[in-house]
Formats: C-alpha cells, sequence, structure tokens
C-alpha cells in the first residue's frame, strides 16, 4: 500500500511541475513618479513600452502616492514614459 501510495504523491508532484513550468518568464516594473521637488504626482498615465517591437505593452496610472506597479510583463528590455497634464513628457 504505501508504494502505490508514494507512487501517486510521485505522479502527482511531476504533473504539478508540468504545470507550473508553462507560465513562462515573466518581469515586472514598479517606480514612483515625483515632481522636481520630491512631491509625488498622483494620476499620471505611465506607458511601459517595448524597445524590441517598440510596442506599447502597458498603460497605467500612479496612485495617490505616486506609485505604479506592473506585472507579468514578458521578460525584456523597455522604456517608461511618464505624461501628466501639470508636466512636460519625460
Amino acid at each position: 500500500m504505501i508504494p502505490r501510495l508514494l507512487l501517486g504523491v510521485m505522479i502527482w508532484i511531476s504533473a504539478c511541475a508540468i504545470v507550473w513550468a508553462q507560465g513562462g518568464a515573466t518581469d515586472a516594473l514598479q517606480g514612483t513618479v515625483q515632481d522636481s521637488t520630491g512631491a509625488a504626482v498622483p494620476g499620471a498615465e505611465v506607458s511601459i513600452i517595448d524597445q524590441a517591437t517598440r510596442g506599447q505593452v502597458r498603460s497605467l496610472s500612479t496612485d495617490g502616492h505616486g506609485s505604479f506597479n506592473a506585472t507579468l510583463l514578458p521578460v525584456g528590455t523597455y522604456t517608461v514614459v511618464v505624461r501628466d497634464i501639470a508636466y512636460r513628457e519625460t
């Protein structure tokens, strides 16, 4: 009985490892947008652009503290562009 149970557990672990491996590698970018005085800029538009394809991958806004967090990005090199009505694009 124990060998069968052990075999069942080993098969289950192997199956889980195969399923988890299918997710692929991902990356994340996070940061805080501040003005020249160091004050947070809430509501700024953050665009994340893939340098290889020059296409926009993600667009999001900063929170009330000027922070943003973009998860589950394909691994790569990105340019981050920040826009806010009160400031010029950087």
